[in-house]
């Protein structure tokens, strides 16, 4: 869906920005612990092995066995399915600033948050070391109701600080 599609008429957009690329480091990172879940199952398998008792010796062994592959490959797929979630993120998440509102649209879950400006009693954005080395972080958008939005992970958040006050 294109973002003038979720604008009103005579509504522009001011700044638009999207999830920096650091989140293919994230990711990377879960689809290396799941590849690293599955290739230690047999060590892990090894090291829980151990001598039963008579009378359970050909019922507990394959209990085991079957336990340990079980817990190993559903944490190899719950790391995968967190890392595919993290590439997804980048390519359908986007924000836009207008002179009215903010816009944050996922392409993908067909979820679009729309925040007056006027409702918008502060904005800050956080960047920690890692951040402000590669240019990326979260903004908080504080209501005046008191509750908080969050956007993670979004390119140069300054400048989206910067452009979110230009345009109020």
């Amino acid at each position: 869906m294109q973002p003038r599609r979720v604008l009103a008429e005579q509504e522009e957009i001011l700044y638009q920005t999207k999830k920096h690329w650091a989140v293919f480091i994230k990711a990377a990172v879960y689809f290396g612990l799941a590849a690293a879940v599955l290739a230690y199952k047999d060590p892990i398998l090894a090291a829980v092995q151990f001598t039963p008792p008579e009378d359970l010796k050909r019922i507990l062994p394959p209990v085991i066995n079957g336990t340990v592959k079980g817990v190993c490959f559903s944490a190899a797929v719950v790391f995968g399915l967190l890392g595919m979630a993290r590439l997804l993120s980048f390519f359908s998440n986007k924000v836009l600033v207008t002179a009215k509102r903010v816009i944050q649209h996922d392409v993908l879950s067909g979820g679009l948050y729309s925040i007056d400006l006027k409702h918008i009693e502060s904005v800050r954005a956080c960047t920690g070391l890692l951040g402000s080395l590669l240019g990326y972080g979260k903004v908080i958008m504080v209501m005046g109701s008191g509750q908080k939005i969050a956007v993670a992970n979004l390119r140069k958040p300054h400048e989206f600080e910067r452009e979110l006050f230009g345009a109020k």
